[in-house]
Order: C-alpha cells, then sequence, then structure tokens
C-alpha cells in the first residue's frame, strides 16, 4: 500500500465522505470479451474443441485479433454460464 493511494482515499473521504470511497463506474478495467460482441463466437469455438480450450482460446485469438489468457476465458465462460436465468 503506497502513501499516494492512503492520501488519494483521504482525500476522497474528506470531500464526499463514505460515498466518495466508492469507486466510480467506468474506473475497473474493461473486460477483454464483451457478452454482445463475443458471446456467439466463444459458444462456437468452445464446441468445437470441447475438450481443448488451449486451441479454442487460439482459434478465439486469431478471429478475434484480441489477446487473452486461459484464464480470461475461464472467467467468460462461467460468466455465459451463470447468465442462464431466462
Amino acid at each position: 500500500m503506497g502513501q499516494l493511494s492512503v492520501n488519494s482515499w483521504l482525500d476522497r473521504c474528506e470531500s464526499g465522505g463514505m460515498a466518495g470511497l466508492h469507486t466510480k463506474a467506468g474506473h475497473c478495467r474493461k473486460p477483454v470479451l464483451g457478452q454482445r460482441a463475443d458471446k456467439e463466437r466463444t459458444c462456437r469455438a468452445v464446441k468445437e474443441d470441447r475438450q481443448r480450450l488451449g486451441q479454442a482460446k487460439a482459434l478465439l485469438e486469431a478471429e478475434l485479433g484480441k489477446q487473452f489468457s486461459g484464464k480470461a476465458l475461464m472467467r467468460f465462460l462461467k460468466s455465459l454460464a451463470a447468465d442462464t436465468s431466462v
């Protein structure tokens, strides 16, 4: 924890109270894979190489023109599976 972080928190707390400490929208890292844009391609690639996510990842990286980790792909797939409340 750096002094800059602590001072930033103190400034935010003094200016906005406890509400000032909440992280504002848009200040987090943007996801590499998007629910709307990449859902269909990701599902198709995983269905083609169901047992080999490494190959599905390589196919998606080439097709989408994005670089991401295997963990990012797993998190995205879990978010798709959790979004079955329809």
